[in-house]
């Protein structure tokens, strides 16, 4: 498995085994947020699927956040705890941010592409 991808995954199976005191996702967020990456990983090959941070928001929710390291931009991915909300992704650079409720395993996948500067294929 790409180290990327595996890191992003370790860290999402982490916050199902934290202590009691420690907010824990409720099933629903984990699987959305397992799901929609997993199928984000297939749109790198050449395994280099880029590392997540992995947070709880309190209430049962996940946020995956990726960060460039060569540059402000962000993606974020945000998965609700359950059906009733929805997910989205999060995108920001220095100059601006935006919200996009289209959220697919294709659509995170591009803008991971946007994230490290890299140009989009479409498939």
């Amino acid at each position: 498995m790409d180290k990327g991808l595996a890191a992003t995954m370790d860290r999402l199976a982490t916050l199902q085994a934290r202590t009691f005191w420690e907010p824990k996702p409720e099933l629903f967020a984990l699987i959305s947020a397992h799901l929609l990456v997993s199928d984000a990983s297939r749109y790198f090959p050449q395994q280099n699927f880029p590392e997540a941070y992995a947070w709880t928001n309190g209430r049962g929710g996940v946020r995956l956040i990726w960060r460039s390291p060569n540059s402000s931009r962000e993606v974020h991915l945000i998965c609700p705890e359950s059906s009733a909300k929805p997910s989205f992704i999060h995108h920001e650079d220095s100059k601006s941010f935006d919200i996009d409720y289209d959220v697919s395993g294709m659509n995170l996948a591009k803008w991971l592409f946007w994230l490290s500067r890299r140009k989009w294929k479409d498939s």
